[in-house]
């Protein structure tokens, strides 16, 4: 499917996250954003129209489930006072950066199918098709975290495109509202159904 949206070329713009969100349990880190930092309403009523949902709420992610399951798996490797440190580590990294966020002038369409759990925790997969129109951003040292946080742990990071999921959609009701979760800029690629 194609939106073509004839829109005013926004100004890029720079914010800051109301909250740095690094749950270290899961390893994940969310730059939450306000909701009135992003103007949705010149492609409101076109994703309406295309059966999307607007996000209760609007966050970057700069480490999704995926990756942090890798560093949880790292950190799991370590000794308890190991693991404790590098924790901190981790910690200070992220707190040390004064995260920035440049909104930028464009919006895409990405989507894929795949067989999910559904309903959560039935271990019944069902093929699912969802779609989303993300805000593109860029994120002031997000590149020195990636390369920094490689440094600490070893890991490789192939952060995808940084965005704000603003709208979403899915075959099935209950994940109507729900994230596609992309890993890499790779996955980015292969989802992104272009520029709106």
């Amino acid at each position: 499917m194609t939106i073509d949206a004839d829109m005013n070329e926004p100004i890029e713009r720079e914010i800051s996250p109301t909250k740095v969100d690094l749950n270290s349990e899961r390893a994940t880190l969310l730059l939450d954003i306000a909701s009135e930092d992003i103007d949705v309403s010149e492609l409101a009523e076109l994703a309406v129209k295309y059966g999307y949902e607007q996000k209760d709420e609007y966050h970057v992610t700069l480490l999704g489930f995926a990756k942090g399951r890798e560093i949880k798996a790292f950190l799991n490797s370590l000794d308890q006072e190991e693991r404790a440190r590098m924790g901190q580590e981790i910690e200070n990294l992220v707190n040390q950066i004064e995260w920035k966020i440049k909104i930028l002038p464009d919006q895409h369409l990405i989507s894929r199918e795949k067989a999910v759990e559904y309903p959560y925790g039935s271990k019944q997969m069902v093929d699912e098709y969802r779609s989303s129109i993300v805000q593109m951003v860029e994120i002031a040292g997000a590149e020195d975290f990636y390369t920094k946080l490689s440094e600490l742990t070893g890991l490789q990071f192939d952060p995808p495109p940084t965005h704000i999921t603003i709208f979403a959609k899915s075959s099935i009701p209950a994940y109507m509202k729900a994230g596609i979760g992309i890993d890499s800029a790779e996955q980015f690629a292969a989802m992104n159904q272009g520029k709106l």
